[in-house]
This record gives C-alpha cells, sequence and structure tokens, in this order.
C-alpha cells in the first residue's frame, strides 16, 4: 500500500461513529475521545461523528486507537467508519 495517492494529495479522511452498548455511552465516548493522541490529525467532533484527516498511517492509528481504548472499557462496543483518500474539499496545503 505504500506510495498509493489519489490525485495530487495524500490526504486521507475517516468519518466515525462509536457505539458503546450501555448507559454510560456518553462518557465512554468522551473520555475515549480525551484519551487518544490526536496530535498528528485534524479533528472535527459533532454529536454523532467524528472526522480525521491526515497521513494514512496516523488516520488508521487514530481510529484503531479510538476503537481499542473504548473497547478496553468492558462493555459492548460497535465502531463504524468510513474512509476516503483525497478528501473532497481539503486544502491542499494542509501540513500534517
Amino acid at each position: 500500500m505504500a506510495n498509493q495517492v489519489c490525485g495530487n494529495t495524500q490526504i486521507v479522511g475517516a468519518s466515525f461513529s462509536l457505539y458503546p452498548m450501555c448507559d454510560r455511552f456518553v462518557d465512554i465516548i468522551l473520555e475515549t475521545l480525551e484519551k487518544v493522541d490526536t496530535s498528528k490529525v485534524w479533528v472535527k467532533t459533532d454529536d454523532v461523528t467524528t472526522t480525521v484527516r491526515g497521513k494514512a498511517v496516523h488516520v488508521f492509528d487514530v481510529t484503531r486507537a479510538v476503537f481499542l481504548q473504548a473497547a478496553q472499557t468492558g462493555e459492548h462496543v460497535a465502531f463504524q467508519a468510513t474512509y476516503s483518500v483525497g478528501c473532497p474539499g481539503i486544502q491542499l496545503e494542509m501540513s500534517i
């Protein structure tokens, strides 16, 4: 997979949702997002979805870490993500 590019950018994006199946779902989601190191990606979270953008290795590291961190709570957790290469609307000057 090395050196695969879409267009003239190597920026990858992922929009994901985390679904802890318990009454504490909000706390688990917020705590998970606080604990995971997102310093190498751009992040935006709304009420339902979190989007991360950056180099492929960093995007996959963050989404994997989010799922594993939430799973460590011992609750049943579902994780759904959509990944894309060459995210529409990104600024090509984005330096990550």
